[in-house]
């Protein structure tokens, strides 16, 4: 059996990390999560920290954390969005289960707005992940102008190209379906905090 290790960076509030740290964390469900259920990570830790102190400022008095946690899992059991074979596998076993019975016949996706797009992926990454053991699913998203960075790809190339490059910031983001996969847990921001292995 062949064993999957990765590692990824949840921002939280800072009162949030020994809870964390000692017992768990704790997933809320929510339709628009793009990965399905669980919960979320980056693969990069400044981006955790930049989507926390985002997420803070309409809030007094938290400050931001940043945990690291390794995850481990078979290779059967992660779902690698931005390889190709894990991608067919994703349109295969959704057939599957589509075409099989597994759940209702007849389901009408509503369509057409980003919204739409992020619940649709949620809901059949969910299916995907009870029917065939999914715990760990991971995807690249592409950004043109992220609120993080003093670059906007789109304005550069309207000022100074006339073709555009092709190129985008990336945002690789993980979603552990559960607590069992997380073999440690560690306050990497800010660092005055304590580790749990």
């Amino acid at each position: 059996m062949l064993i999957i290790e990765t590692v990824g960076y949840h921002g939280t509030a800072e009162e949030n990390v020994s809870d964390i740290l000692e017992n768990q964390f704790i997933t809320k469900h929510r339709d628009d999560h793009w990965l399905g259920q669980g919960i979320y990570f980056y693969e990069d830790s400044k981006l955790a920290e930049w989507w926390i102190k985002k997420k803070l400022e309409t809030y007094s008095g938290e400050g931001p954390a940043v945990i690291k946690a390794t995850m481990r899992c078979e290779k059967g059991e992660f779902l690698d969005l931005d390889k190709n074979e894990d991608l067919d596998l994703f349109f295969h076993r959704l057939k599957k289960v589509l075409m099989g019975g597994q759940i209702k016949l007849g389901l009408r996706f509503k369509t057409g707005d980003e919204q739409s797009r992020i619940r649709n992926l949620c809901f059949c990454i969910d299916i995907l992940k009870n029917c065939s053991g999914l715990k760990l699913i991971a995807l690249t998203f592409l950004k043109s102008n992220p609120s993080y960075v003093r670059g906007n790809i789109l304005s550069f190339e309207n000022d100074y190209f006339p073709l555009p490059f092709a190129i985008s910031y990336k945002e690789r983001q993980i979603c552990a379906t559960s607590n069992d996969i997380i073999t440690s847990k560690e306050c990497v921001y800010p660092q005055r905090r304590t580790n749990w292995h």
